[in-house]
């Protein structure tokens, strides 16, 4: 059975399948090549699965329509977790902001702007 999202998810469906991936990792100055993996569950919900070698980790997005607000949570091979939510925005450029532990410590992190990036984090290719 064929699915498709609706509302606010409908602009990510090309998302879906699984893409072949190169992602340079700034603090580690590696850059590693894995699959993205990208799937709708129930709830008009998407899925999401990386793996690399060494790494992997899955998570969520979603809409919450009575909140008007976006949310992405994941998980990580190496225990680190991140919960993000972001307001709707009016450009193809969503601000998420939330929280990171890494083995249950809260972890720092930095969010770019596409615009402002100085550097590639991930190409897709089909």
């Amino acid at each position: 059975m064929h699915q498709t999202l609706t509302g606010k998810l409908t602009r990510l469906q090309y998302l879906i399948g699984t893409w072949n991936c190169v992602t340079k990792a700034s603090m580690i100055q590696q850059t590693q090549t894995g699959h993205y993996h990208f799937w709708i569950e129930p709830g008009n919900v998407i899925g999401n699965e990386y793996s690399a070698t060494g790494y992997s980790d899955s998570g969520y997005i979603g809409w919450m329509p009575s909140e008007r607000r976006w949310w992405s949570n994941s998980a990580g091979r190496f225990g680190g977790i991140s919960y993000e939510t972001g307001e709707a925005s009016a450009t193809n450029v969503q601000l998420m902001t939330g929280s990171t532990w890494f083995q249950g410590q809260p972890s720092p992190r930095a969010i770019r702007s596409p615009n402002a990036a100085t550097e590639v984090f991930a190409t897709f290719s089909t």
